[in-house]
């Protein structure tokens, strides 16, 4: 392993083998180095980014999904306002 290139290792194409990265080791994180796209601050960092968009582009279509649910859910319980949903739910609280 050559200490002056990444230390990870990454998939060859067309094959089932793996090898060291060939890039130049330029970040050095737990005692290995590693070159910018593996080291794991900026591995972490764009895991986070991704989440944090998946999170924001997904949050209007799970909201929309909630309301549809507690309005089918309503609608079978013979439920047509929010006050009577209220009372349901308290209802089914206490017992």
């Amino acid at each position: 392993m050559d200490p002056n290139r990444c230390c990870e290792s990454v998939p060859v194409r067309g094959s089932w083998g793996y090898v060291q990265c060939s890039r130049r080791a330029v970040v050095h994180e737990d005692g290995k180095g590693y070159c910018r796209q593996h080291a794991p601050s900026a591995v972490k960092a764009r895991e986070e980014a991704a989440r944090k968009e998946w999170a924001e582009k997904h949050e209007g279509f799970l909201r929309k999904r909630l309301a549809e649910r507690i309005g089918n859910m309503m609608m079978a319980a013979g439920v047509d306002t929010e006050e009577k949903a209220r009372e349901l739910l308290e209802r089914t609280d206490k017992e």
